[in-house]
C-alpha cells in the first residue's frame, strides 16, 4: 500500500513540477514518516561529538541557526535536500535511514 502511495505521489508531482522538484518533494514526504529516527540520530551524533546545536549549524553551508537544528532534531521541521546531503556527509547517518528507505537497527541486530 505504501509503495503504491509513493509511486502515485511521485507521478502526480512529475505532472506538476520538474523532476528535481518532484524528487525534492518525495524526499520531504519520506522524511515526514521517518523524522523521529532521523532527528534522534542527528542529536545523538551531535552530542557524541560534543557540539552544540549552534556549532553543528555552523558546519553547514549556508549556516543553519541553532533553532533550525533544534527543529530538525525534534521533528518539527525537516531539512531541505541541500542540508540533508550535507548532514549525511558530515555525520555518517546512513542515507537510507535519512531518506526513510530503511528502518533504524536495534542494538544487536546485524
Amino acid at each position: 500500500m505504501l509503495q503504491i502511495a509513493k509511486s502515485s505521489y511521485l507521478n502526480a508531482l512529475r505532472s506538476t513540477f520538474s523532476l528535481d522538484a518532484a524528487f525534492e518533494r518525495l524526499v520531504q514526504w519520506r522524511l515526514m514518516t521517518t523524522q523521529p529516527a532521523f532527528g534522534n540520530r542527528l542529536r545523538h551524533w551531535r552530542l557524541e561529538q560534543g557540539l552544540s546545536q549552534e556549532d553543528f549549524g555552523a558546519l553547514l553551508d549556508p549556516k543553519a541557526r541553532h533553532s533550525t537544528v533544534c527543529c530538525w532534531e525534534n521533528g518539527v521541521r525537516r531539512p531541505s535536500l541541500r542540508f540533508l546531503c550535507q548532514i549525511v556527509a558530515i555525520t555518517g547517518i546512513p542515507a537510507d535511514l535519512a531518506l526513510g528507505i530503511a528502518e533504524p537497527r536495534q542494538e544487536g541486530q546485524p
